[in-house]
């Protein structure tokens, strides 16, 4: 029994890691985040969640970009980043770079609070769009695929419990 509880338990942490490592990065390099925004909006949720989540999609390019270019940086100023074996070396140079990237967002975020003032963000309850789109054949094919993963992730979470 125990080896069951271990293989199901397996399936669950690598039907996660998937879900994170795989889906989403291909979700949000394969559409634009207008469709998605939309998409989101015809599921039923308002255009305020949607734009909050199709922004944090944007955002992780962004703050990898910044957290590269930090890192380069400081390769600059103090020679090159420790590899090898020493990880925690290499954990403590990401811990310096952790403030000024999240300085760095915040000025990111204000700016994008300002800017969404002044066009009036969320003033008209009716949302526009410059274009519509529907489902076709590959959308449902990947629907009923995430549908089928999502049901053995679900069975593999309730089994274990």
């Amino acid at each position: 029994m125990a080896f069951g509880g271990g293989l199901i338990t397996g399936l669950m942490i690598a039907c996660r890691i998937i879900s994170l490592v795989i889906i989403l990065p291909l979700l949000t390099m394969t559409s634009p985040p207008g469709d998605i925004a939309f998409g989101i909006t015809r599921l039923g949720f308002n255009y305020k969640t949607a734009y909050i989540i199709t922004s944090a999609f944007n955002i992780l390019p962004s703050f990898q970009e910044d957290a590269r270019q930090l890192l380069d940086a400081r390769k600059l100023r103090r020679g090159v980043m420790p590899r090898g074996k020493n990880v925690f070396a290499r954990f403590g140079e990401y811990a310096k770079i952790a403030l000024p990237i999240m300085i760095k967002m915040m000025r990111r975020a204000s700016a994008a609070g300002l800017a969404m003032d002044a066009r009036a963000f969320g003033a008209y309850r009716a949302r526009t769009w410059r274009h519509e789109t529907g489902m076709k054949a590959v959308d449902f094919t990947a629907l009923t695929a995430a549908l089928v993963y999502a049901a053995v992730a679900v069975t593999a979470n309730y089994i274990i419990k």
